[in-house]
Formats: structure tokens, C-alpha cells, sequence
């Protein structure tokens, strides 16, 4: 958890925080963060900001590591492909993610990097709206394939 490390670095989390979140997230399922597209969203800086802590979560909720789930999305598998194999509902997921994410949006409110009504907005999305990478594994930039030779 990098993330982590780097918050307490930076001086954003102690340690202890950092600790105790690395415990909660150890025995929960994720929910996902709102959709970062979506119009009219205050929510989408705060979505890419917390996607590091969402992977951690969402790790945390299907009781694999996040270096595990990293390498099952990079392989092409959506987050409900994952859960599927980790047996676990999608209900549950949305659940164990709020419950992980929230004491670390709480703490974004309270270093004034997010705004309450913003937490809000991510919470509610993730209570019903569609869960980042859950249907689709994560989108990566793909190179320009290479120039194809010209028939003749």
C-alpha cells in the first residue's frame, strides 16, 4: 500500500492512521468510487485522487492483496469478474468498499482536500451508482499499432 506510505510521508496520515487503515481494509470488500465520467460531477478530481485507496479497498473486500487485484485487472479482468472467483455479491463489495473508503474521505474533509458535500456525492454513487472497473477492466492508453504495409 504505497499510498499509504506516501500520505504519512507527505504528513497527510500518521502512521498509526496509516496502520489502522491497513487493518480495516485487510478484512473488508470494497465498494467502487462513482463513475469519474459523470456529467455534471464535482466528485471526478476526488475519484482519481482516491482511485489508489478505491484498488486498496476493493482488494481489501475481496480478500486478495492489492497487488493481486493490480495484476488480475492488468490481465483483463473486470472487478466482478474478481469478486466472482473470490465469491463475492456484488452487494457485499459495495458494502466492505464504503465501509473502507469512508474513514479516508472523512480524513480528505478534514485536510479540506474534498469538500463534505463532495464526500457525499462519492458515497451515494457508491451506494448506487455503477462501480468503477466493475464491468470493465481498467482502461490502459494502447500504443498506435504499427503501419500496416500498403497493398499493391
Amino acid at each position: 500500500m504505497d499510498s499509504l506510505a506516501d500520505e504519512v510521508k507527505s504528513g497527510q496520515l500518521t502512521q498509526a492512521q496509516a496502520d489502522a487503515l491497513k487493518k480495516k481494509l485487510a478484512n473488508q470488500t470494497p465498494c467502487a468510487l462513482p463513475a469519474a465520467g459523470h456529467p455534471g460531477s464535482t466528485a471526478k478530481p476526488a475519484i482519481a485522487a482516491y482511485m489508489q485507496q478505491y484498488l486498496a479497498a476493493a482488494a481489501a473486500a475481496l480478500g486478495i492483496t492489492p497487488t493481486q487485484l493490480t495484476a488480475d485487472l492488468k490481465a483483463g479482468q473486470s472487478l466482478s469478474q474478481v469478486a466472482a472467483a473470490q465469491h463475492v455479491s456484488e452487494s457485499d463489495f459495495r458494502t466492505k468498499l464504503i465501509a473502507n473508503l469512508k474513514p479516508a474521505l472523512d480524513q480528505a474533509v478534514t485536510n479540506k482536500t474534498i469538500t463534505a458535500p463532495q464526500e457525499q456525492e462519492l458515497l451515494n454513487r457508491l451506494q448506487t451508482g455503477p462501480l468503477p472497473l466493475w464491468n470493465a477492466p481498467a482502461k490502459r492508453v494502447k500504443p498506435t499499432p504499427a503501419a500496416s504495409p500498403a497493398s499493391t
